[in-house]
């Protein structure tokens, strides 16, 4: 079974919601580069920013972190499995 890091989730639920890289880091106010740094594991996401993530992305906190849970875009983002 293959692991995948928050980062890949975040993208995961970012390109399903069909929301470019560079909106979320506008939406943000953060550097162009911001959530593809997220993204790719480069630099972690600070704590504050968590929330305001989630809601951006319409998703839970639980959809962005948890291992357990099974994201699928075609889902109510409360499923769980």
């Amino acid at each position: 079974m293959t692991s995948i890091t928050y980062g890949q989730k975040i993208k995961k639920i970012r390109e399903s919601r069909k929301i470019a890289a560079k909106d979320v880091s506008r939406a943000m106010r953060k550097d162009p580069f911001w959530i593809s740094r997220i993204e790719s594991g480069a630099v972690q996401i600070e704590l504050e920013d968590v929330p305001v993530l989630a809601e951006l992305l319409r998703c839970t906190l639980e959809d962005m972190f948890l291992p357990s849970k099974i994201f699928h875009p075609s889902l109510p983002r409360k499923t769980t499995f």
